[in-house]
């Protein structure tokens, strides 16, 4: 009696500890996710990204089974012709242990044809 009683409470909290486990996983994608996607997507607009249509990479050893994929493509419309500059829809995913779990941030730019770095030097005129 007393070992069966033994045997479901082992049970239980093996159970218990597989449920911590899980949570603390997924808790930890849900907070470094998002700013892995935010980070990529700020460093996409510093550049100049206008030929990327489809990108991926990984983030190295600083986040070891993090993945992203980033695709770009051209929102065409009558309104989107007047800008001066191509609207484009940016997606970027972030995914942990090969698809496991995933992100995706979704944005849409206007891209110009130089880096906002280069545009920026150019407003401040000669140093």
């Amino acid at each position: 009696m007393a070992v069966s009683i033994l045997a479901i409470l082992l049970v239980g909290v093996h159970k218990l500890q597989s449920q911590m486990v899980s949570m603390s996983q997924t808790t930890q994608f849900t907070t470094i996710a998002p700013l892995l996607a935010q980070s990529l997507m700020a460093d996409m607009e510093r550049r100049n990204f206008k030929d990327i249509q489809k990108d991926s990479g990984d983030f190295g050893g600083a986040y070891p089974g993090y993945v992203w994929s980033l695709s770009m493509e051209t929102l065409e419309s009558e309104v989107l012709k007047k800008l001066a500059y191509p609207m484009k829809k940016i997606d970027v995913s972030v995914s942990f242990n090969k698809g496991e779990r995933t992100y995706h941030l979704g944005a849409c730019r206007v891209v110009p044809d130089k880096p906002a770095v280069e545009t920026q030097n150019n407003r401040l005129g000669p140093i």
